[in-house]
């Protein structure tokens, strides 16, 4: 009887355990998931082909990634830092080594079209957008230029960038 209890007890907290993974992951567990990093944030973009014509972005919330929390910024101490300085930005072809080198750097990136400006919803920055033919195929990203004021009161500026989508 006292071994099924504690196989049962096993059994439970593995079960348990697995189901603590939240939607975006704030742990490095391969180096190479700090792509997803931009500074001190995180901000994740997805995209999917929907047709032949179309294709649908969508992005989370904003994570403080040395929080270590599951809990996204919100828009009470992360400000949009000017007008249309959140956007959802697009280039034909794949991302170049200098656009690479200005999301690691944190400096704007030229050469792209802006397809959608990022509001707060609630104290969400989180979205979808729907790009239409001949946008529906290309490089994607956010560029969103900030102002964070963190929980010490300290604020800071500067831009963080999503992950590069490219839909072929």
């Amino acid at each position: 009887m006292v071994m099924r209890v504690l196989l049962l007890s096993a059994l439970l907290m593995a079960m348990l355990s697995s189901c603590t993974m939240t939607e975006y992951p704030l742990t490095h567990t391969n180096p190479l998931d700090r792509i997803f990093d931009s500074g001190d944030f995180r901000l994740m973009l997805t995209g999917e082909s929907l047709s032949s014509t179309t294709a649908k972005l969508t992005w989370g919330d904003v994570y403080d990634v040395k929080l270590k929390t599951s809990n996204p910024v919100t828009s009470d101490n992360l400000k949009i830092n000017g007008t249309n300085a959140a956007q959802l930005l697009y280039k034909s072809g794949s991302p170049s080594t200098t656009d690479i080198a200005a999301v690691k750097t944190s400096t704007a990136l030229g050469g792209y079209t802006a397809l959608y400006n990022l509001v707060a919803v609630g104290s969400s920055y989180a979205g979808t957008h729907t790009a239409s033919s001949p946008q529906h195929k290309g490089t994607y990203i956010i560029q969103f230029s900030y102002s964070y004021k963190n929980s010490a009161g300290t604020t800071t500026t500067g831009i963080l960038f999503s992950n590069f989508v490219v839909i072929e």
